[in-house]
């Protein structure tokens, strides 16, 4: 569960950033018909879907991560290491 927050935490901060770079890249092109107001609008679209898939793609990453990093921890216990 750590490793799902950690990464999730991350994830959605970088998603945050480069979507709305990207939305704002994207709002430079109808900014001589809108006056302008088509960059803050992408950069805030554009961060906003980049936040949410970030966070979606970096908690998915770190629960399976974290998961399997556990599994394989405990498959490479010896049988007389376990405890009920």
């Amino acid at each position: 569960i750590g490793g799902a927050a950690a990464l999730g935490t991350s994830g959605g901060a970088a998603g945050l950033a480069f979507g709305g770079l990207f939305g704002a890249a994207c709002g430079l092109v109808p900014a001589v018909f809108t006056f302008g107001l088509s960059i803050p609008l992408g950069a805030a679209i554009g961060g906003g879907v980049g936040l949410c898939t970030g966070a979606c793609v970096g908690t998915t990453a770190g629960f399976v991560g974290g998961g399997t990093l556990a599994c394989r921890m405990q498959c490479a216990m010896p049988a007389s290491d376990m405890t009920l």
